[in-house]
């Protein structure tokens, strides 16, 4: 439980922190977990998404884990596997490959090409919406809670969709 006194937005900071220090503990993974990859299919755009169910876990959160600029989404989902075994998460770590999106298309979430806005449909933010909406599905669960969790380009982007684009 958290002190009612403590602001909501510095109650999510805390959140955050203490994610990324259990994310940044968690041992180095070798990919080796058999949990594979699913195409997930977001309004036109097709990403690979790297997934991972805890076990012995009936209605986990959805946490999805947006990789640095390395594009390694996979190492991504492996490295939050503690916390997705300890809190209940259900992961999903997308991969924003270089050939589709560059660094403008993914760290800075597509909104501006060549120093012109883009129109809002074609930026990459709009994608978070539509891949928790995957996710949900996915699970039959319409309601089930979600977090987003992004390091260094992952969280770049992420601050673009808290800006521009936060999901519902």
């Amino acid at each position: 439980p958290t002190h009612p006194r403590v602001p909501r937005s510095y109650r999510a900071l805390l959140a955050a922190v203490a994610l990324l220090v259990v994310l940044a503990a968690a041992p180095r993974a070798a990919s080796a977990f058999g949990v594979g990859s699913e195409l997930a299919r977001l309004d036109g755009v097709a990403l690979t998404v790297f997934p991972y169910r805890p076990l012995g876990c009936a209605e986990p959160s959805l946490l999805f884990v947006f990789h640095g600029n390395g594009r390694t989404a996979e190492r991504y989902r492996d490295h939050a596997l503690p916390l997705a075994e300890s809190a209940c998460f259900l992961v999903f770590a997308p991969l924003f490959d270089k050939e589709r999106f560059s660094n403008a298309h993914y760290h800075r979430g597509g909104l501006v090409d060549g120093g012109e806005v883009r129109p809002r449909p074609a930026w990459t933010t709009e994608l978070v919406d539509d891949l928790v909406t995957w996710a949900r599905t996915r699970e039959g669960r319409p309601d089930a809670p979600f977090y987003l969790f992004g390091h260094s380009a992952g969280g770049q982007f992420l601050s673009r969709v808290a800006a521009f684009a936060l999901p519902a």
